[in-house]
């Protein structure tokens, strides 16, 4: 089989959907209670779990490096944008008060997201950051260049064309090269691949721009105009960086790597039930209860699996081989939950005492990943953001009266947490060996 395929839109079925956080917040404050459910859980208490110091803070070092004089430029850059603009802006400068408030409000928002930078905990995170006050910043630039010096749409069409040259002519050129360490070197190259799209969709939405006065037009276009130049850049460097540090590199034959992978998690997934015939209740060879916690659990773990997808274009293995292994982290997660349940271990939540076993279970199994390499230490960091998902959750149960029903959304992802971290040693193994 190829290790890749267009992208495409992922199935899911009526369930899966559920599993969004947005329509789970709303059963969480009680309001839809099943028939049978009459006792319910403290909301104080459930919200009084949560205890932000005691989640655990992952630095995994895989993905992008960049020097330190580049993040500073990156930040000078924003600074630069914003130097012509006046400040403050004055009605008698900019009588459109519309304008003039999108104006300012983008300028703030520029110096908030650069200021906030420093305080993100990874290197990509930071970047993001910056990017997001360079496009602000642009916005609030190309505004005032349109006031002040006549800046028209065919100006920045016409820059947009040259990124977009460049752009391909980089991508054209980079070859997946890897040195002593393969993981850390093919998680770089997906995360510039990542980029690289970013910036490649930045720009084309250039031409898109609908504003309803001149300036603001052009401010839009300026925005993503430097979003996709702020992506491309760091894309860029980053690479260089990776090459630049490798020592003994060669070519690596990503696509035998990613096809392999591709096999397996085929062979994995066939045996997987079918979210749209068969209801949660019946993926395990056991009577449980349809409406039960296991169940549910069930179904956020499928949801998991089908959530990764399989949207990673031909010609980029290493993005492939870098969402494989989280595909298959969540596979072997989904089967360990099944077997657990099966094996007659269901999920049962009666007070908040069992909800905070099962939160503790959960930061108990990231831990353990903590002293291993930066790959276990990556999915821990990604495991991380499903836990405070959940214990968001649980903080919107302040002063509601929550009903048992409702409150198996987050301990399903706890549970699932600590299934996918105790799965993850196994898949690291596969994963070094594919890459060896």
């Amino acid at each position: 089989m190829t290790f890749g395929s267009d992208r495409s839109s992922i199935v899911t079925s009526r369930r899966a959907l559920l599993g969004t956080v947005g329509s789970l917040a709303v059963s969480l404050a009680g309001c839809s209670a099943l028939p049978g459910f009459s006792a319910s859980l403290d909301g104080d208490r459930l919200a009084a779990l949560v205890d932000d110091t005691d989640r655990p803070t992952v630095s995994h070092g895989l993905g992008l490096s960049v020097t330190d004089e580049y993040r500073r430029a990156s930040a000078r850059r924003v600074e630069m944008l914003l130097e012509p603009i006046p400040e403050p802006v004055g009605a008698e400068t900019v009588p459109n008060g519309v304008i003039r408030r999108r104006l300012e409000s983008n300028r703030e928002d520029a110096r908030e997201h650069a200021n906030a930078a420093a305080d993100e905990p990874t290197i990509g995170a930071r970047l993001e950051r910056l990017r997001l006050a360079r496009r602000s910043a642009a916005d609030a630039a190309g505004i005032w260049a349109a006031i002040d010096e006549g800046r028209t749409r065919s100006e920045i069409l016409e820059a947009t064309d040259a990124q977009r040259t460049s752009l391909e002519s980089f991508d054209e050129e980079r070859v997946f090269l890897v040195g002593s360490d393969p993981i850390a070197a093919v998680w770089t190259h997906a995360d510039v691949a990542s980029l690289l799209d970013t910036a490649a969709d930045e720009l084309a939405s250039v031409s898109d721009v609908d504003e309803p006065a001149p300036s603001l037009a052009v401010g839009a276009m300026d925005a993503r105009l430097e979003a996709g130049r702020a992506a491309f850049e760091d894309a860029s460097h980053a690479y260089e960086t990776l090459v630049d540090s490798l020592e003994d590199a060669e070519r690596a034959a990503l696509s035998e790597a990613a096809a392999s992978l591709a096999d397996r998690r085929s062979d994995r997934r066939e045996v997987l039930p079918d979210p749209l015939s068969a209801d949660p209740h019946e993926y395990v060879d056991r009577d449980i209860e349809p409406e039960s916690t296991s169940a549910t659990v069930l179904e956020f773990a499928l949801y998991e699996i089908e959530a990764a997808g399989d949207d990673i274009p031909v010609g980029e293995p290493a993005r492939y081989v870098r969402d494989a292994a989280r595909n298959l982290v969540a596979i072997e997660g989904f089967e360990r939950l099944r077997s657990r349940i099966e094996t007659g271990d269901p999920i049962v939540i009666e007070t908040v005492d069992d909800v905070a076993d099962r939160r503790n279970d959960a930061i108990t199994a990231i831990e353990s990943l903590l002293e291993a390499g930066a790959l276990e230490r990556w999915v821990a960091s990604n495991l991380c953001e499903r836990l405070e998902r959940a214990d968001q959750l649980l903080r919107e149960a302040t002063g509601q009266s929550v009903e048992l029903n409702a409150v198996r959304t987050p301990v399903a992802l706890y549970c699932l947490t600590a299934g996918m971290a105790r799965a993850t040693p196994d898949i690291v193994a596969v994963l070094r060996e594919v890459l060896s």
